[in-house]
């Protein structure tokens, strides 16, 4: 796939299970169950949803960046739509974790040296860290060729406000509402509920 491919088809996928049509079939969702005998990934899909009715933790927590996207992306029928769920949750909630270490650290080296190539060395290492997917549709298709022109500029700025601002150039998906808050899933739910 293109990247605009990528993007769109990660919308889409995105779209099934934090988007409006997720709570319009909660009820479906809630009392799907995984096409396996496997009592391990059974009582995962039964935690998900206790996780997606904020009734219990993520079985997700903790579980590598790619694993996630995985899981969250899947569109064999493996997992349920609230595995699905709770796999985008803790990725969206490790992501904006690392979001937050780096803007501290953006700020944290331009006070201390007016300059952040070390930091703007560290996002670029982060944006390389995600899943394809999930670079297509979070960041625009020149971000890594911007990040390295700052880079090679000395990693002067304007304004440091610019600086922190480069962790979310371009994002396709308008979570605005989520990114206020440390905890995707419950975020979500309040506001598709309203």
């Amino acid at each position: 796939m293109t990247r605009q491919e990528l993007a769109t088809k990660g919308k889409a996928l995105t779209d099934i299970i934090v988007g409006p049509d997720y709570w319009a079939k909660k009820t479906i969702h809630d009392a799907e169950v995984p096409k396996t005998d496997d009592p391990l990934h059974l009582a995962r899909a039964q935690q998900a949803t206790a996780f997606a009715n904020l009734e219990g933790p993520n079985p997700f927590k903790g579980m590598n960046r790619e694993q996630l996207s995985l899981i969250a992306y899947d569109e064999s029928g493996t997992f349920t739509v609230n595995e699905r769920r709770a796999a985008w949750c803790e990725a969206y909630d490790q992501d904006e974790a690392q979001r937050r270490i780096l803007c501290a650290k953006i700020v944290d080296e331009y006070n201390r040296t007016g300059k952040v190539v070390d930091s703007l060395l560290d996002v670029l290492k982060f944006y390389k860290s995600l899943p394809a997917i999930d670079q297509a549709m979070q960041f625009p298709a020149d971000y890594e060729a911007q990040l390295r022109s700052r880079i090679l500029a000395g990693g002067s700025s304007e304004s440091l406000e610019e600086l922190s601002s480069i962790l979310g150039l371009g994002a396709e998906l308008d979570f605005k509402q989520i990114s206020q808050s440390k905890d995707a899933n419950a975020t979500l739910k309040s506001s598709f509920n309203a």
